[in-house]
């Protein structure tokens, strides 16, 4: 394990930690640039928890396998660049049936082929041959992709899947990396409501208490009024009385008559 790669598994939970210090690679594949892949995609996504760590690990494998197939078209077309060029060289014989035999066209074109690769000399005269024919080394590239067209429209709607499967573990992440903002910033937002709701509570408190302060003067008011009516309701009492006064006196002078 290399000091970056410690370094980014820091903050990785131990349970998962063994799951992303394994190597998916194969023989010939630099498992240093495997392990800096890592680095990065940490680095970039800055995973929090263990799913988000399996994640970015799966994009990594999904990223280096995409770079895997990549490397692996242009070696498949190397493999068939013999072949290619036997075909080319036995195009340019007169006779078009391959002879096979010991000095037939076609040994002579596979021949050929081998010296391509093997003898400088001898691929400088072919060249000179294919070249009056218009034959170039694009010409030959391009048999040996059709020599290997099958394979290579395999390995082609394989890198199609994978390229899908990135795209929706990125997606996955950027949504997970959303959902715990989301309630880091709720966390965070409910502390200074609640803050504001007590400053809230307080200004409404000393509001009601300014606002019931003239009540009170209206209540001493309405005191007032009902002590200064009283006086009417005695000289209401005084005239009750001295009508019935009068009242008795009539009374008694008719009794007298």
């Amino acid at each position: 394990m290399t000091k970056q790669l410690a370094q980014a598994l820091k903050n990785c939970p131990p349970r998962i930690r063994p799951h992303m210090t394994t190597r998916n690679i194969i023989s010939g594949e630099d498992p240093k640039l495997y392990d800096d892949l890592f680095v990065d995609l940490a680095e970039y996504f800055r995973p929090k928890i263990g799913l988000q760590w399996l994640d970015v690990k799966k994009l990594q494998d999904e990223i280096w396998q995409g770079l895997r197939l990549g490397s692996f078209t242009s070696r498949i077309i190397d493999s068939a660049q013999k072949k290619a060029i036997s075909s080319l060289l036995l195009s340019t014989t007169d006779d078009h049936v391959r002879d096979y035999t010991h000095a037939g066209n076609g040994t002579m074109a596979e021949q050929g082929a081998v010296d391509w690769f093997n003898k400088p000399s001898a691929k400088k005269q072919l060249q000179k041959r294919l070249s009056k024919f218009n034959y170039s080394q694009e010409t030959i590239n391009a048999h040996a992709f059709l020599a290997r067209i099958e394979p290579l429209t395999a390995i082609d709607k394989m890198k199609t899947h994978g390229e899908a499967r990135q795209f929706a573990i990125r997606r996955q992440l950027e949504e997970q990396q959303q959902v715990l903002e989301l309630e880091r910033n709720g966390e965070e937002g409910t502390g200074t409501a609640a803050a504001g709701l007590e400053k809230k509570d307080t200004a409404s408190r000393e509001e009601e208490e300014v606002c019931t302060q003239p009540d009170i003067e209206d209540e001493d008011d309405n005191d007032n009024e009902e002590v200064t009516t009283q006086p009417g309701l005695a000289d209401e009492e005084d005239d009750s009385d001295e009508a019935g006064r009068d009242d008795d006196a009539e009374h008694d002078q008719d009794e007298v008559t």
